[in-house]
């Protein structure tokens, strides 16, 4: 089909619809053959109506029909969304504090050996640790969005006063500050109970914990222990 694509002088509704197929066939709901999912075309009669499709409903239908299948067929290739959402959260999860170069698409990036060395890593110390990284987006939405934080900074200034987005800025840094703590005495916690099983010292770190945070609850950080 993508030789086709090429060899096609066509750029303008039908190159947009193939192109949109052969991404769905390859990435999202795909199948064990290799031909091209043109179902979907029905969706795509109207081109411009193409970003507005609830792509993201679409691709977790996806996973989960590929999942129920494979629950039947546990010898077949577990096919359709996996891969997709494999490199999306590959490409979003910093893990292990390394650093890829963050290109568009993200595809370019992400070969075969760097997925199967993602992949050997996570197995080894675990999925789902990491530091989320910021979305990649098109020059123009980037563009757009630093007016408009410089909009919001201009009327905080103005005012004194935080907005509503500054308020669900600074909560979601606080967060992932949290986040990332809570990851890092997750690691320490879980070398010292390899290194020292017998010992009481994990004890003393969660009471010691537990009380720092009551404390912090309280307002009493600056207080001294009563004896």
């Amino acid at each position: 089909m993508i030789q086709k694509m090429l060899e096609d002088e066509d750029s303008g509704d039908r190159f947009i619809r193939n192109l949109v197929v052969f991404t769905v066939s390859c990435l999202i709901r795909g199948d064990q053959s290799i031909r091209s999912n043109f179902k979907i075309l029905l969706s795509l009669v109207k081109v411009e109506d193409i970003k507005n499709l609830n792509w993201c409903k679409y691709t977790r239908r996806s996973l989960m029909d590929a999942g129920e299948e494979w629950q039947v067929h546990p010898s077949r290739m577990f096919s359709r969304a996996l891969l997709f959402l494999m490199i999306c959260y590959f490409d979003r999860v910093q893990f292990k504090g390394q650093v890829l170069d963050t290109v568009y698409p993200t595809l370019r990036i992400w070969d075969k050996e760097k997925i199967d060395k993602r992949v050997k890593d996570e197995r080894k110390l675990g999925f789902g640790l990491g530091k989320v990284m910021p979305r990649i987006m098109p020059v123009e939405e980037a563009e757009e969005k630093e007016e408009s934080d410089e909009e919001r900074e201009e009327e905080k200034e103005d005012d004194g006063m935080l907005t509503k987005e500054d308020c669900v800025k600074e909560i979601v840094a606080v967060a992932q500050k949290f986040s990332d703590a809570f990851i890092e005495l997750t690691k320490l916690t879980s070398t010292i109970s390899k290194k020292f099983p017998n010992s009481d010292i994990l004890k003393k770190i969660y009471l010691t914990t537990a009380d720092y945070f009551i404390r912090q609850a309280n307002g009493k950080e600056n207080e001294p222990e009563k004896e």
